[in-house]
């Protein structure tokens, strides 16, 4: 058996008004030493919006001694790209931990042309310019505000534009996963980046500012996650000539050793060879004991 030490790798967005937002890794296995984090200005341009893009690299391959110049980097791995992202520090950190309001109805779109929507009826709600909503399965940006009374939403939209059917129901939300792009196929930004976490950081009582265009400054280097085993007081071994530990048979403390929740156990396992092509082993093991509902083990 085994356990892992963690050190997660971190990195800083700097925004106005003393603020900050510090990005963690959200798995201990991939050091942010290797991701590149980098702010521009977003695409279509919409004030107040941004791309975001983490781009994860191989780790450079190490230099004979005494050669001049800088390693060349390695090769891309993987880019997770945040279109139209907010922002607004607080808001930015919100979208990239997966946090997102509640969609907000809107209408239902009558027809649309080139990059108008209009309603059947009268917006259900009004609409900032630099608002983002979802359309067809797709998520734009407001280029002209929208009040109640009126009717008409103007999109800035890609070229060549979309074709937007009749019928389509459009809600104003916070964020769209639907905007984030990665390069391995399967990806997805449903519950926030698969990369990191943020948080936000800045002076009690002071305003939130907005995150400037550059590229994320590292805190420090982390210690990558190591694995340890067979150490007294750490890990048990188990072969096949070990008595696994248990409790003696009946005296009442099996109670005390449940957890309410669920327990993970990681364990390296290496069967025995068997003795014919057709002698196989077991590697799953679930432990039912005289009741099926009193333990639920797998190993």
């Amino acid at each position: 058996m085994c356990i892992r030490d963690r050190d997660r790798s971190s990195r800083k967005l700097t925004a106005s008004d003393d603020t900050e937002v510090l990005l963690t890794a959200r798995d201990a296995g991939v050091d942010l030493a290797d991701v590149t984090i980098a702010v521009t200005a977003s695409e279509p341009a919409v004030p107040g919006r941004c791309t975001l893009t983490l781009t994860l690299r191989e780790k450079p391959k190490e230099q004979a001694a005494g050669a001049a110049g800088t390693p060349e980097p390695g090769r891309v791995l993987d880019t997770e790209t945040w279109r139209l992202l907010p922002r607004n520090a607080e808001q930015l950190a919100a979208a990239l931990n997966g946090r997102r309001s509640q969609p907000v109805g809107i209408g239902t779109v009558s027809f649309a042309k080139e990059n108008v929507l209009t309603l059947k009826a009268k917006a259900a709600a009004p609409l900032a310019a630099g608002d983002l909503v979802t359309v067809g399965g797709a998520a734009y940006a407001v280029s002209e505000a929208v009040t109640t009374d009126g009717t008409e939403i103007r999109l800035l939209l890609p070229d060549p534009a979309p074709s937007i059917a009749a019928d389509s129901p459009v809600h104003l939300v916070s964020y769209a996963p639907v905007l984030v792009s990665h390069g391995r196929p399967g990806g997805h930004a449903r519950y926030g980046s698969r990369y990191v976490t943020a948080a936000l950081a800045n002076k009690a009582g002071t305003a939130i500012g907005d995150v400037a265009d550059g590229t994320a400054e590292a805190l420090g280097s982390a210690q990558p996650p190591s694995w340890w085993s067979d150490l007294p007081g750490r890990a048990l071994a188990f072969a096949a000539d070990t008595t696994p530990p248990a409790l003696p048979a009946g005296d009442g403390h099996l109670s005390s050793a449940r957890l309410a929740d669920n327990l993970t156990v990681e364990a390296w396992v290496k069967p025995a060879a068997g003795t014919t092509a057709e002698d196989t082993r077991r590697l799953v093991h679930v432990n039912t004991g005289s009741a099926a509902a009193d333990s639920q083990f797998t190993l």
